[in-house]
């Protein structure tokens, strides 16, 4: 079962809130924390293509 969560789309607010964190951390304290939480950067690039579609079509 936890190979599936690992699959899974994130949240809407998991995603803005690795938006958020990201912002706020320099490269090594992202780092350092991404050790504990293994999700973010799928959070994080989730956002991202959403950021990405939405630039597209308003561009």
């Amino acid at each position: 079962m936890n190979g599936d969560q690992e699959h899974e789309q994130p949240t809407e607010f998991a995603q803005i809130e690795a938006r958020m964190i990201r912002t706020a951390l320099t490269d090594e304290e992202w780092a350092e924390l991404i050790e504990h939480r293994p999700s973010l950067p799928a959070s994080l690039a989730a956002y991202e293509r959403w950021e990405a579609e939405v630039e597209t079509k308003a561009g």
